[in-house]
């Protein structure tokens, strides 16, 4: 069984674990100086597909980068973004270095961006909504969606009210809570 993982470093360090057979790709994360754990990513590759890696780097410490062989060759962007509730100037910062992580894959390869936007894009933004109003991070990942070309697969799919909730984990609580009504 895999257990989530705390890593923390001060600097950005990628380790590669093998767990059950799976490879584990982690780049770090460290402490803050109110004790909050920081950055860090990672991705889980079964067998076939820990066989096709190429490359991993960390281009952030919220950003890595992992490129596979293939034809054509594929690159996935793992990302984790500020939370809504950072200042601007640290969620503009991430926007610009996903655009640069963007930007440095060849425009041959598959691309995928994947992970924790923090992100909510309201119904007056796309047809398959799972929220009302489009949040500060939702605008910034719309803007850099419309700049880069890109689109956001799990919005272009209508999902049943079954599929439509979202877990919040706090210390004292797990509550499911519906995205929309």
């Amino acid at each position: 069984m895999l257990f989530p993982y705390n890593i923390f470093r001060k600097d950005i360090t990628i380790s590669i674990f093998s767990i059950q057979g799976k490879t584990l790709i982690t780049s770090s994360a460290w402490r803050n100086d109110r004790g909050a754990a920081k950055g860090g990513v990672g991705i889980l590759l079964g067998n076939k597909t820990s066989k096709d890696l190429k490359s991993v780097r960390s281009h952030t410490s919220g950003i890595l980068v992992v490129n596979f062989h293939g034809n054509p060759a594929t690159s996935i962007l793992v990302i984790y973004s500020p939370t809504n509730v950072s200042d601007e100037d640290t969620i503009e910062s991430f926007y610009d270095s996903l655009r640069r992580a963007i930007e440095s894959i060849p425009a041959h390869n598959v691309m995928m961006v994947i992970g924790d936007f923090n992100a909510r894009i309201g119904k007056s933004d796309t047809k398959f909504a799972f929220h009302e109003t489009t949040n500060r991070n939702g605008s910034h990942l719309l803007d850099l969606i419309c700049e880069k070309n890109l689109f956001i697969s799990n919005l272009k799919f209508q999902k049943r009210a079954g599929k439509k909730w979202t877990l919040i984990w706090t210390p004292l609580e797990i509550n499911a809570n519906l995205i929309i009504s």
